[in-house]
């Protein structure tokens, strides 16, 4: 009898021996987080006597024993594929008895992905250029913007944010994303900065003859395409050929002019970034002149003064005298005085 309560007394006491837990080197949380092909350090606390079995459940890093074949301590080279396992370790004491199995996750990460989900984009000048990169793997993340290979030394966030843009921010954007496995630069971004129309060239007022052709005509620079709206006064004008033609071009033409067509145009041109309206033109017909009092004829006698008078009506009048069909040199007022 007292044999067999020694044997028993002896079984509960191995029983009671603690076992330490699997622990990463450089965390006490799980799962551990690993880079592809890196190689990592694991321990557990151990107890005299003890010895351990060291594995991995899909085989996906190879294990080297540090100090002896069944040591507490352990470096394991990870592969060089993206994925999980679990890392297991085995105490046995001094007794040969084992303990449970402990275990601890790992999640192998390899560089970072990185994504700038639009390839093009276009911004229009003195308005804000906003990219931003799309990013999985091991965080914490850094990120550094370039310019057409130039480093941006104040774009280091996820968003590239540039207020207030000019043709000098056109051209190609990337991403460098690092994080502790290494880093990856992101896909180009081509941007283009379009520019808002503006006025270069405008016609000078007209003044024309009823039933005559006039045209009034626009320059301007900026990005393409460019949509132009001519309009008499307040009236937005329509394509009515052969009287009028150009009414959404450049170039405005009013064929046979009447007096309703007289006033003030002006073109409102626009593209996708903003819109520029033009001074307006003033539009006149000129009143053909109409003799209103013939100059009388005279009977003088010689070195006797003559003086001749004709009197008129409409717009810009210019005069001429002639005798006998031929124009009278310096004779251009509506006076004509001589002694022959």
């Amino acid at each position: 009898m007292k044999s067999r309560f020694l044997r028993i007394f002896i079984l509960l006491f191995v029983g009671l021996i603690p076992f330490s837990w699997v622990k990463a080197q450089n965390s006490t949380i799980q799962p551990d987080s690993v880079c592809t092909g890196s190689t990592e350090f694991y321990r557990v606390d151990s107890t005299d006597g003890s010895y351990f079995l060291w594995g991995t459940k899909y085989a996906s890093g190879t294990i080297t024993y540090l100090y002896n074949d069944s040591s507490a301590h352990i470096q394991v080279t990870w592969g060089n594929t993206v994925g999980i396992d679990t890392l297991w370790v085995i105490e046995t004491n001094e007794y040969g008895c084992p303990g449970d199995t402990n275990k601890l996750g790992v999640v192998r990460f390899s560089n970072p992905e990185a994504t700038i989900p639009i390839s093009t984009l276009s911004v229009c000048e003195g308005t804000t250029l906003n990219l931003t990169v799309n990013v999985s793997g091991l965080s914490p993340y850094s990120f550094q913007w370039y310019q057409n290979g130039v480093i941006l030394p104040t774009q280091t966030n996820q968003n590239l944010i540039i207020n207030n843009v000019d043709a000098t921010h056109a051209g190609s954007y990337t991403c460098v994303v690092s994080n502790s496995c290494g880093n990856t630069t992101s896909n180009a971004c081509n941007v283009t900065i379009l520019f808002n129309p503006v006025i270069t060239l405008l016609s000078s007022p007209v003044s024309t003859c009823l039933g005559e052709n006039i045209t009034i005509h626009v320059s301007t620079t900026g990005s393409q395409p460019l949509s132009f709206q001519w309009y008499h006064g307040a009236t937005p004008l329509v394509n009515n050929p052969p009287h009028i033609t150009g009414a959404t071009d450049s170039i405005l033409t009013i064929t046979g002019m009447t007096y309703s067509d007289t006033g003030y145009y002006h073109c409102i041109i626009s593209n996708t970034c903003a819109m520029a309206i033009t001074d307006s033109v003033l539009v006149n017909i000129n009143i053909a002149p109409v003799i209103t009092q013939q100059p009388d004829s005279l009977s003088i006698c010689n070195n006797q003064n003559a003086q001749f008078t004709v009197s008129a009506s409409g717009d810009s009048l210019y005069y001429q005298w002639q005798k006998n069909g031929v124009d009278i040199v310096g004779a251009t007022n509506d006076t004509l005085s001589f002694t022959p």
